[in-house]
């Protein structure tokens, strides 16, 4: 009913500004109600005036009512539970994509700062990666290797340039001390290195 009210008032083309986060509100997957929520500004559901009814995005509105609220154990594990086993069709999964295509991917034009940059791979490395001081098991390896085979190559059909063949021959001849276990590596390799476990002071 108040789905109703609002959008026959402000129609169903918007423009709508979210209440919570004042950012624009972009239809995904072609759908409102994925995207729109019709808030209640004093929280009772049966006053639909209109000036009683604010847009908010889906995520900012369950943001507003979970504010200084957690789940419990129980529940994330009833939540963690009911997951198991799902999956999404390819129709959604089509659906998803659409939704976060060019202009309606929330990082679209944008780009990350250096710093945004040096944090991700500071918050990866060494003892915070996953894998650090793992290997694949022989049965893994076999895997992955069965599950990539015949798989084309993103290089299919593509040559590097006589440039490009000397300037990666040129960066691969490089290599500098790592600086906690002092072993000769390429720079580039230097991350790597570091996160797999093979860098001991």
């Amino acid at each position: 009913m108040y789905r109703e009210i609002f959008f026959n008032h402000y129609g169903y083309e918007g423009p709508w500004t979210c209440v919570y986060c004042e950012k624009e509100i972009i239809v995904g997957y072609g759908r409102l109600d994925i995207s729109l929520v019709v808030h209640h500004v004093d929280e009772d559901r049966s006053n639909n005036e209109l000036e009683n009814l604010n847009p908010m995005h889906r995520d900012c509105h369950g943001k507003h009512h979970q504010t200084g609220q957690t789940h419990s154990e129980e529940s994330r594990a009833k939540m963690s539970q009911s997951q198991i086993g799902r999956k999404h069709s390819p129709e959604t999964k089509g659906l998803m994509r659409k939704g976060r295509l060019g202009e309606a991917n929330p990082f679209y034009g944008k780009k990350h700062t250096p710093e945004s940059l040096e944090k991700m791979s500071g918050a990866t490395s060494g003892p915070l990666n996953p894998f650090f001081g793992k290997a694949h098991t022989e049965e893994t390896k076999k895997k992955i290797g069965k599950a990539n085979s015949g798989r084309p190559s993103a290089r299919l059909g593509t040559h590097m340039t006589e440039e490009s063949r000397k300037l990666l021959k040129g960066k691969l001849r490089v290599k500098a001390p790592c600086p906690d276990c002092g072993i000769l590596y390429n720079p580039s390799w230097m991350t790597r290195h570091k996160n797999v476990g093979r860098c001991i002071p």
